[in-house]
């Protein structure tokens, strides 16, 4: 299980690994492994790390102990906006927005849309006749305002719960967010003993004006939950499973290295260990 995962077994698993490696790739989760899995260049392994923190604990005791062929993908979650962004190892490197999933959406800015309307045409048509706003700008709406949220809580230790947040909750008639103090009211509920007030309020407020710049900083889980919560009010039956699957097999080679990080760890890996981490950069 991935909960029993610590940095010191991935790194006994790195040093233990038989077969003839050239290279390993360290990433967060199940996300990653599906959109990387069929792309991993041969003599690559893959590794499911269950977390960003066994991802950067192992990266850092190979690089201790001059293990060179170890690199690694995190999600950025609000690192930058915290100026957290660098202290990672040197061969870890970081996705540009939220998470990776968010990510090939930023990129490849039409794919949200093209998944949802592939799904549930009549949904989302009927959110942008009645919003008069693009179903990506409405579902953005619902999820920069919980992002506000998220980073005030992490910032002020918030005992918030946020896993599993029922967007459905926080649509109105006409898919618009509710406000802020209700997107607050509806966490605060899981956590019953914390209290909303001005303070609490005032420092969520000065989150969304920080994140209130687009989708950076919405993960990929709210938008696919937020996305299945507005098709569903909408009269259009869809999980936020299928949503996911759709984005993730849309991961194509042309988006895959459009992302940054992916060329500047395969330009490492090339230069380290002679290798490409994914076969969309073979030459």
């Amino acid at each position: 299980m991935l909960s029993s995962i610590t940095p010191e077994s991935i790194f006994a698993q790195i040093m233990m690994e038989e077969a003839p490696t050239a290279a390993f790739f360290l990433v967060e989760g199940p996300d990653e492994s599906a959109v990387f899995w069929d792309h991993i260049s041969s003599g690559v392994v893959l590794i499911v790390c269950g977390g960003k923190r066994n991802v950067i604990g192992a990266a850092r005791l190979a690089e201790t102990n001059n293990v060179g062929d170890v690199y690694g993908l995190v999600d950025a979650d609000f690192d930058r906006i915290r100026g957290l962004n660098s202290n990672y190892p040197t061969k870890v490197m970081a996705t540009v927005s939220y998470d990776l999933v968010s990510d090939l959406m930023s990129f490849a800015p039409r794919t949200l849309r093209r998944s949802l309307i592939a799904h549930a045409e009549p949904g989302v048509r009927a959110i942008e006749k009645t919003s008069k706003l693009s179903i990506e700008e409405t579902i953005y709406a619902l999820t920069t305002r919980l992002a506000a949220a998220r980073l005030a809580s992490i910032r002020e230790d918030f005992p918030l719960i946020f896993k599993g947040y029922q967007f459905s909750q926080v649509i109105g008639s006409t898919y618009e967010p509710a406000g802020l103090y209700t997107i607050l009211e509806h966490a605060r509920q899981r956590s019953s003993s914390f209290e909303l007030d001005e303070d609490v309020l005032k420092s969520v407020e000065i989150a969304f004006n920080e994140v209130n710049t687009g989708p950076y900083w919405s993960g990929g889980h709210d938008i696919v939950a937020a996305s299945a919560a507005l098709l569903r009010k909408a009269g259009s039956q869809i999980s936020s499973k299928t949503i996911a699957g759709t984005l993730i097999a849309a991961a194509s080679c042309p988006v895959l290295t459009s992302l940054p990080y992916l060329s500047e760890l395969t330009a490492m890996a090339r230069a380290n260990s002679g290798v490409d981490l994914l076969d969309c950069f073979a030459a």
